[in-house]
């Protein structure tokens, strides 16, 4: 049997009663900060659809913004090496492979996420820029002087999808010999090296080269323009 001091099975005496008017105030309410603005980019392969986001991304950090870009490729890729360390967890068959460094983490998960899936996983940035998904946004609200908005497919959360604000931006080069991939009406801006007809007002039409305008028009867009 074991011997247990006396001591220690005495039971603490009961605290004080605290004076009236002295107990500790319930703590505030936090408001969780607005999901950061989306900035889709759709367009037909060749383009320029990269190009245009790699020189947005170089602008936006200019500014001090923190930027995040999610690429969604219809085909299998790879990003792993074979014979690394974490491509063999993979073929083991470990669902999840992380990797970090004191410069950077990686995550590889062994199956497709949604749009709304993966934008639910970015934190502590500025806005998103998103290639691809064509296709999977709709609904987009172009009443000039309102946010955009997109019924995207949304998940539970204390920010739903239907309450982020979503810009989308339509590509077109002749040299590609397609017309705009969405609906030219369905954008808030467009990029093209040809003229545009016939498009409600409000909707601004930059040259594929000027990047520099479309970036300055998305930050006053998004009332970043003072960071």
């Amino acid at each position: 049997m074991t011997w247990i001091p006396e001591a220690a099975t005495e039971k603490p005496a009961p605290a004080a009663s605290e004076p009236a008017g002295s107990a500790e105030p319930e703590p505030a309410e936090c408001t969780p900060a607005a999901p950061a603005p989306v900035i889709t980019f759709s367009a037909w392969s060749g383009t320029g659809k990269t190009t245009v986001i790699e020189q947005l991304v170089l602008l936006f950090k200019q500014k001090g913004l923190r930027v995040a870009v999610i690429k969604h490729d219809a085909h299998e890729f790879e990003i792993d090496r074979e014979g690394k360390d974490s491509w063999r967890f993979s073929k083991a068959g470990a669902d999840m492979t992380i990797l970090s460094s004191q410069q950077k983490t990686a995550l590889i998960e062994q199956r497709s996420l949604s749009l709304s899936q993966v934008l639910s996983m970015v934190h502590d940035v500025d806005l998103i820029l998103v290639e691809g998904y064509n296709g999977l946004l709709t609904g987009f609200s172009q009443d000039p002087g309102t946010a955009d908005s997109v019924a995207a497919v949304s998940e539970p959360g204390d920010f739903p999808e239907s309450q982020r604000q979503f810009l989308r931006i339509g590509l077109r080069r002749n040299a590609a010999g397609k017309d705009f991939r969405t609906v030219p009406s369905d954008c808030t801006a467009l990029m093209s090296d040809t003229p545009v007809q016939g498009l409600p007002a409000g909707i601004p039409v930059f040259d594929l080269n000027d990047i520099r305008g479309l970036a300055g028009f998305l930050l006053d867009r998004l009332h970043l323009s003072e960071s």
